[in-house]
């Protein structure tokens, strides 16, 4: 125990885990609301079910650290969350409540690799942070998207934004240390024959086309 807080480790061994689990178990759920702590060999599974759509959340991960007083969840090793509209990987994650005991942020390190559900979108990056007020998902350090059922990417972007409710991404480019003066730049691409009525990424290529035409 380190100062005034309380931090719970979780790990398991042989299908068993460390003692007083019950005890912590029952914190969980007072805690978060609807939480479920799991054992699924050799995995720390926890399943959430937010208030704001009742959309269930599992993370799974090798290792847990729970800090009931800050209301922060550390996982560490094979991390991976599921939801109805996404998956996602990572080497460690951070889950923070807010102060009525509801998810507030999440916070994935090392090795980031989102799925959409049902489509062919997918995203890579070295940090991830999931707002869940905003709904919004930023990928910083080397972010990518790509989209296996229209052969695209988007590759060299210092940040890219997913809004969950639009289903929209906002992409922003690298600046050139040499000559600042020069735009944000990051590369595109869109096979040729979708090329004219092409809609990627949440980016609309006919809007695109008619704001040109206009200046």
């Amino acid at each position: 125990m380190a100062g005034s807080s309380v931090l719970w480790r979780y790990a398991a061994r042989g299908g068993r885990f460390f003692s007083r689990t019950a005890v912590a178990l029952a914190v969980l759920r007072c805690v978060a609301g609807t939480v479920v702590l799991a054992v699924d060999e050799p995995t720390v599974k926890v399943d959430m079910a937010t208030a704001e759509d009742q959309d269930e959340l599992e993370i799974s991960a090798d290792t847990m650290d729970m800090d009931f007083a800050d209301r922060v969840a550390t996982f560490q090793g094979n991390v991976k969350v599921n939801d109805s509209r996404m998956t996602l990987q990572s080497d460690k994650m951070i889950v923070t409540l807010n102060s009525t005991d509801e998810l507030k942020r999440i916070e994935a390190l090392g090795g980031v690799v989102i799925q959409e559900a049902g489509t062919g979108r997918r995203a890579t990056a070295g940090k991830a942070v999931y707002d869940v007020e905003a709904g919004n998902i930023v990928l910083t350090e080397d972010p990518r998207l790509y989209d296996t059922e229209k052969n695209g990417s988007i590759t060299g972007a210092t940040q890219i934004t997913y809004d969950r409710k639009t289903e929209k991404f906002r992409v922003e480019g690298q600046r050139n240390e040499a000559d600042p003066s020069q735009r944000p730049t990051f590369k595109v691409l869109i096979p040729k024959d979708k090329g004219k009525d092409l809609e990627i990424f949440g980016v609309d290529k006919a809007k695109k086309d008619k704001e040109k035409q206009g200046q």
